[in-house]
Order: structure tokens, then C-alpha cells, then sequence
């Protein structure tokens, strides 16, 4: 569990400097076009990874937790949620939506991907850390 933590941790890393390079372009511009192409498949797989492999592992775990279960009660729906909204972005967005405001869409995405890094990482991640004690704390490795 350790190893997909550091692995989502250096992912998220990736998604946002994705999205800070989409932001400082443009999502309507032809470079901020060529980023999305580029950050879709990556952030909807990091999304899978997440959605199949770290809450199911969180929920088992959380048989025996009482205080993750209350945590994760509170947490997977809005997880959920944004997954879907991230899909449905990208599908809106291929697809070339009529009367789809890009620049409004991606922003509504980015506010939605940061929140949702900044609670997996500061309340989710911290509170397992937390409790396995056999670890360092999580970072992904420096080059």
C-alpha cells in the first residue's frame, strides 16, 4: 500500500503541473488543446488506479478501523463524484459539446482535481501514515 501512495503522491505532482501548464495556455488555445490531449489518458488512468485499487484496499482496511470508516464515509462520494466529472469533461471536450465554455469547464475541473489532491493527500493519506508505523512519511523520490 505504501508503494501506490508514493506513486499516486509523484502522479498527482504530474496532473498538476499539467494543469498549471493547461491554465497558463489556455485551454482554447491550440497549445492548451495539445496539453489536454496529453494530461487525458494520464489523469484517467491515475483516476482508475485510485478508484479500483486505493479505496477498495482504504475500505478493507477500514473493516477494522473505525475512524478511517468514518473517514472514507464522508470521503468516497465526493471522490466519486469528481471522477465522473473529470470523464464527463474529457468526453464533453472530444466530442466538441455545443455551447461547452471550455474555459469555464476546465476551470470548474482544475478547482475540483486540486481540492480533491489536497484532501486524498492531507487528510486521506496522512491519517493512514498515521497508522501504519512501519513507514517513512510519503514523498515521491527525488531525482
Amino acid at each position: 500500500m505504501q508503494q501506490l501512495l508514493a506513486e499516486l503522491i509523484a502522479e498527482h505532482r504530474q496532473t498538476l503541473a499539467g494543469l498549471d501548464q493547461i491554465a497558463q495556455a489556455g485551454p482554447n488555445t491550440g497549445r492548451g488543446q495539445a496539453l489536454l490531449r496529453s494530461l487525458r489518458p494520464q489523469l484517467l488512468n491515475h483516476l482508475y488506479k485510485e478508484d479500483t485499487r486505493l479505496y477498495p484496499a482504504l475500505q478493507q482496511q477500514a473493516d477494522e478501523d473505525q475512524q478511517l470508516a468514518d473517514v472514507l464515509k464522508h470521503f468516497t462520494p465526493d471522490m466519486l463524484q469528481i471522477s465522473a466529472a473529470t470523464r464527463s469533461f474529457f468526453e464533453d471536450w472530444q466530442s466538441g459539446l455545443p455551447g461547452m465554455d471550455l474555459v469555464a469547464e476546465f476551470s470548474r475541473l482544475y478547482q475540483l482535481l486540486l481540492s480533491r489532491i489536497h484532501k486524498e493527500e492531507h487528510i486521506l493519506f496522512e491519517h493512514y501514515q498515521e497508522r501504519d508505523h512501519t513507514t517513512t512519511p510519503l514523498e515521491p523520490d527525488q531525482p
